[in-house]
């Protein structure tokens, strides 16, 4: 007859079966957690370049329009100093508002 068992060549042993599943869920788990890391170090650098796009115009407009007398200008230049945490900022944007406005 044919061997039954693990002498056969169609047996299959279901520990060797959960411990390959069990790598294959290790390695898909590394690959997601590599993927994500990807993604948040692409977004952060999107990030970066919006910022600087944003302070590049924000600048543009106090400095080269001359607009830093502009109560709408220095408006959007204390919102941005206050989302960014830079609290002395804004309040000198606010100061130079109420003074102008």
């Amino acid at each position: 007859g044919q061997p039954r068992g693990k002498d056969s060549l169609f047996y299959e042993d279901d520990h060797d079966n959960d411990n390959t599943a069990a790598g294959n869920n290790n390695v898909n788990a590394k690959a997601n957690a590599n993927a994500n890391a990807k993604q948040e170090e692409q977004d952060a650098a999107h990030k970066r370049l919006q910022d600087l796009e944003v302070q590049g115009a924000l600048d543009k407009l106090l400095e080269e329009f001359r607009l830093d007398q502009s109560s709408q200008v220095l408006a959007m230049a204390a919102q941005r100093a206050y989302r960014q945490s830079q609290l002395p900022l804004a309040l000198k944007y606010c100061q130079e508002l109420a003074r102008v406005d």
